[in-house]
């Protein structure tokens, strides 16, 4: 991650990996100053939990909530503007509002498993 100079990462998960997400973003940290983002089934059921370990929480569906994400660090919007997440300001807990689902899922893209610069477990 160091060498890809990497600003965003990303971790999905349920809750039997919840102490494992823990582990790797507390790792993380002491590598890069990379926001980490996480999602997935526990982090929805949870998300003040878990933002005590994390820069923002994505609950429901975060295929377009990340990328909105990925353009408000590339400096092409504000997270104020991005819905389905929480994070913090000043120690204040911002909860930006729900978007609609994604109503035809056949609209997305196959999800990647694999390939050069990606890790998953």
């Amino acid at each position: 991650m160091k060498e890809l100079n990497i600003n965003i990462v990303g971790l999905s998960f349920t809750s039997p990996f919840f102490k494992i997400a823990q582990d790797i973003s507390r790792s993380i940290r002491k590598e890069i100053s990379a926001k980490i983002i996480w999602g997935g089934l526990h982090v929805t059921a949870k998300p003040h939990e878990c933002l005590n370990h994390c820069d923002i929480v994505c609950i429901g569906e975060g295929e377009y909530t990340m990328l909105d994400i990925a353009k408000g660090y590339n400096g092409c919007g504000d997270l104020l503007d991005i819905k389905n997440i929480y994070y913090k300001n000043n120690q204040r807990i911002i909860f930006s509002g729900l978007r609609p689902l994604i109503r035809d899922l056949d609209t997305l893209p196959f999800v990647d498993y694999g390939g050069e610069n990606k890790s998953t477990f």
